[in-house]
């Protein structure tokens, strides 16, 4: 006897069913009285149609406010359908299962059983998790891999930019209290940790213009008697007092150029220099922190996806 044809369906927590679908036509959508009755916010009221006809079955969007996708591509106009194919509508996955569609309409349904017989065998395992095995199969699809492939994409490029402003996160986040480098009399080098909010005392020494590590014109100098490299906006007023960020060793080295004329200037810093970036504070750039709150929402996003395909 032909196998009847159900609906496998399956909600955004990964919960399955099968539905009978023996009527020659299916509202689905979120309305009380729909056929196949969907209970989410993407979903229409009236949000797509199921049809039987000759043996085959269709699958039409109602004009719904979401769409209605089969394998991945959204659904322009009626389309035929079967196993193999996946039906999504908001955060529902369809799926197909039966052939014989004439024979499942045209079968009697089974008698009742006969006093004292005994109870139904329980299904077996593999007719337990027959929805399970099908919507896997239709997410095997070719028109579903897709899917699964952009979202691994996209995870990796939110993690590769998620690298990138991590440092800028946890300057945003680190302390407000500078970290004192001294002065010409005390120096301490010892004392400089990167992307830190520390202070340094001492007259400047040498003094060159350029756009390092900003957009904006900025004016280089040397501290004396230290290791540390002052950045300070173009046109700031004198001082013997500088407050900023100590940048990472990986942004301290496009200042070697401007290093190499303090020195010409007569500004000795040792072996090595540090590049305090005076007026930056924690917790005032909101721009960097933000984006990488965004970028990960946008991993959790796709990580979910991936989950929900290898779970499926």
């Amino acid at each position: 006897m032909a196998e009847p044809v159900r609906i496998l369906l399956e909600d955004a927590d990964g919960r399955k069913r099968a539905v009978p679908f023996a009527a020659s036509e299916l509202t689905v959508g979120r309305a009380p009285d729909s056929g196949l009755l969907l209970p989410d916010r993407d979903v229409s009221r009236r949000h797509a149609r199921l049809q039987r006809s000759s043996g085959a079955v269709w699958v039409e969007d109602l004009g719904s406010s979401n769409g209605t996708r089969v394998n991945g591509e959204r659904l322009e106009a009626r389309r035929r359908i079967g196993p193999g194919d996946l039906v999504q509508i908001g955060s529902f996955d369809l799926a197909i299962e039966g052939v014989d569609v004439d024979a499942a309409a045209d079968a009697a349904p089974a008698p009742p059983p006969l006093p004292g017989a005994p109870p139904p065998p329980e299904p077996s395992a593999v007719a337990r998790l027959r929805p399970a095995l099908v919507l896997s199969a239709a997410r095997a699809a070719p028109g579903w891999r897709p899917v699964a492939l952009l979202a691994a994409v996209a995870l990796a490029a939110v993690a590769w930019f998620a690298w990138d402003l991590w440092p800028d996160v946890r300057w945003f986040l680190s302390s407000r209290t500078p970290i004192d480098l001294g002065d010409a009399r005390a120096p301490r080098p010892a004392e400089a940790r990167p992307n830190r909010l520390a202070r340094v005392t001492g007259p400047l020494v040498g003094s060159v213009g350029g756009t390092a590590g900003g957009r904006e014109a900025r004016r280089v100098s040397g501290v004396l008697g230290t290791n540390v490299v002052v950045d300070r906006p173009a046109g700031a007023p004198p001082a013997v007092a500088f407050e900023g960020r100590l940048l990472l060793p990986s942004r301290a080295a496009g200042y070697e150029p401007f290093v190499a004329q303090l020195r010409r200037q007569g500004w000795s810093p040792g072996d090595g220099y540090v590049v305090l970036r005076e007026g930056e504070r924690p917790g005032d750039a909101w721009g960097r922190a933000g984006l990488a709150l965004v970028l990960a929402g946008l991993a959790a996003l796709n990580l979910r996806t991936l989950l929900r395909r290898r779970a499926a």
